[in-house]
């Protein structure tokens, strides 16, 4: 006959390791059950959200490389006599005059958190084409919208890539072979780093995402209002692309062939004082064939000058 001891220890193990059972499967059902937050596309309407939301530039952001505007030699930077103000043009006082540390000065417009640079933040874009490219096809929808979503992540995709090794590069006319940016062209997440690729390598990625872009749209892609790219801005990036390239006649013919999709270019001359305003980026103006953001530049004409506003 065992001891009463025994009997009590040998109980309390039971039962620790039946409660040990329960748990493990009560565990290994909640890790199975998929997240009530949990959104998968799996429409074609979906993924056309997912590309506007999470590819598309921000709107409510600058421009990713407006920083280089204070860079240019026509900026005229008065710290002290400037209309914005003596802290605005301190702030960019570090990138107007090119510090290669200009995000340790204080109140610079250059975060020096990584999470805050062009890069990331078009790098997170270029990630949101990545994965609308790589799962639209299962989508449930027909073909032609799946082409049509398509062919915007792909052009935005190479939007992105164009801003990018044109900020972190080389230019292309001058030293095609020196390293520009990784390449990332699927949404898989990869421990190991991704080597930087050649301003080349990267050039051609971006001809082959437009000219991919621009047969999936064919020539019905017209112009419309509701700020997602279409053929004639894929022609329009086409010859911006070649022209920084060097390649005259293939940026000549792009442009060509966006004047002819998208239509008529304005006659600026034609515009007078009576004209009060002339909106020069909404799509009213008839040069304008897509948008992005939410300012609106337009053009007041007084006493002969034109001064830019924006709303």
């Amino acid at each position: 006959m065992e001891p009463i001891k025994n009997i009590e220890m040998k109980g309390k193990v039971l039962s620790i390791i039946c409660a040990l059972g329960i748990l493990t499967v009560s565990c290994s059902d909640f890790l199975d059950s998929k997240s009530q937050d949990e959104v998968i596309p799996k429409t074609t309407k979906d993924f056309r959200e997912l590309l506007l939301g999470s590819g598309y530039p921000n709107p409510t952001n600058e421009h990713p490389v407006a920083i280089t505007s204070y860079m240019d030699d026509d900026l005229d930077c008065d710290v002290n006599n400037s209309s914005a103000g003596a802290d605005y043009t301190k702030s960019i006082f570090a990138v107007y005059t090119w510090q290669p540390d200009a995000e340790r000065y204080e109140s610079t417009v250059v975060s020096p958190e990584l999470a805050s640079t062009p890069y990331y933040a078009m790098f997170e874009r270029i990630k949101g084409c990545n994965a609308v490219l790589d799962y639209v096809d299962e989508a449930v929808g027909s073909q032609q919208e799946k082409d049509q979503i398509k062919a915007e992540a792909l052009a935005v995709r190479a939007l992105f890539y164009f801003w990018l090794v044109n900020l972190y590069g080389e230019p292309y006319t001058e030293n095609p072979q020196s390293l520009g940016v990784p390449l990332k062209l699927s949404s898989s997440v990869e421990e190991v780093s991704i080597a930087r690729s050649t301003v080349e390598k990267v050039y051609e990625q971006i001809l082959a995402d437009l000219n991919k872009s621009a047969a999936l749209l064919g020539e019905d892609s017209r112009v419309t209002t509701d700020y997602r790219i279409n053929r004639p801005t894929v022609e329009i990036l086409l010859s911006r692309v070649y022209l920084y390239m060097g390649n005259w006649q293939k940026a000549v013919e792009a442009a060509t062939e966006a004047i002819r999709i998208g239509g008529e270019l304005t006659n600026l001359t034609a515009i007078e004082k009576a004209d009060a305003n002339f909106v020069c980026t909404q799509y009213s103006s008839q040069e304008v064939t897509w948008m992005y953001g939410g300012s609106v530049s337009t053009f007041k004409i007084e006493s002969g000058l034109n001064m830019s506003t924006e709303l």
